[in-house]
């Protein structure tokens, strides 16, 4: 019988996804494997309760050119099924709010996780070169770029600019 708060789809997405993250793991979740009955009772009961909070995440910075870092938050294998679950249970009825203009964070309801980004930057700029060729009006694409120096690593930037 399934959960109310949907956690056992959530761990076969988390294995699923850590499998095939930026990280290695090459344990493979054996640990968590092996305590998730119990783990799953635990988390339920803490939700249940209203006692569940989640752990400090740990930010890592996988590199992501010569220069530049990708700062990726690492979250407790708990934690990380509990938002996945908060995810499958909410991002169906955001996604029907969201209008075609919305590439970035698109979520595939039938995978149970977001569609890859990639393929929506790549969606943005054809969609943005179309605009720009077939349509007579002028037109403005906004991207986010909140941060975007903060992943400068700052060592390898001095260095290069010192050379």
């Amino acid at each position: 019988m399934p959960n109310k708060f949907g956690l056992d789809l959530a761990w076969r997405t988390v294995l699923a996804d850590f499998s095939s993250g930026d990280l290695p793991d090459v344990l493979g979740l054996a640990d968590y494997k092996r305590a998730w009955p119990d783990l799953e009772a635990a988390i339920e009961t803490e939700l249940d309760g209203g006692s569940y909070r989640p752990l400090p995440a740990r930010v890592l910075e996988v590199p992501k050119s010569e220069l530049m870092v990708r700062p990726i938050a690492l979250l407790h294998p708990r934690d990380r099924v509990v938002y996945q679950a908060t995810v499958a249970e909410l991002a169906p009825a955001i996604e029907q709010t969201l209008s075609a203009a919305v590439f970035s964070a698109r979520f595939d309801s039938k995978r149970q996780r977001l569609h890859d980004q990639r393929e929506s930057w790549r969606r943005m700029q054809v969609e943005g070169r179309r605009l720009h060729v077939e349509e007579r009006f002028g037109f403005m694409l906004s991207t986010d770029v909140v941060s975007y120096f903060e992943y400068v690593d700052l060592e390898i930037l001095s260095r290069d600019l010192q050379a």
